[in-house]
């Protein structure tokens, strides 16, 4: 996910990787994801546009660019959502919250007026990631095979 915040920073000639970037990184990452929390195609490309408008371009930027304060709390706050959804890796979805979380940040601003909200998108992923821990632990019932043999079988 850095990589692509980073290559997005590098485009747009930025010092540093900045919350708008991390979301441009996380929608280039995982564009299924995305449509699943933004109503539409639309909102991914009005999210761009209006990250374009913010961020005047520059001279594009070399890679390895430092992530802002802003960016490292919400690195850390990525590390706490996926910590309280009891997750074992960070993932795009941890990302999002993370994001949400630094509400005065640009990303989260623009998240918010393309209604999504953070409270919805936890309870979302709780309810995601606890149906999925119910499949995995669902024990699989096999039916008597007591009539196959096991080894060589007669010819």
């Amino acid at each position: 996910m850095i990589y692509f915040a980073n290559s997005e920073a590098g485009e747009r000639g930025a010092l540093s990787i900045e919350s708008e970037h991390l979301l441009l990184g996380l929608l280039s990452a995982d564009e299924l994801f995305a449509n699943q929390f933004l109503s539409s195609a639309e909102s991914v490309e009005s999210i761009r546009k209006q990250i374009e408008e913010h961020s005047p371009r520059r001279e594009k930027t070399t890679n390895g660019l430092p992530l802002s304060d802003e960016c490292e709390k919400i690195i850390l706050f990525t590390a706490d959502e996926a910590e309280r959804l009891g997750s074992k890796k960070i993932g795009t979805e941890h990302l999002l919250l993370g994001i949400m979380r630094k509400e005065d940040s640009l990303a989260a601003c623009l998240l918010k007026a393309h209604g999504v909200r953070f409270e919805a998108i936890f309870k979302d992923l709780a309810n995601l990631l606890e149906e999925r821990e119910r499949q995995a632990n669902r024990v699989l019932k096999i039916p008597n095979l007591g009539h196959v043999k096991r080894g060589k079988q007669n010819e």
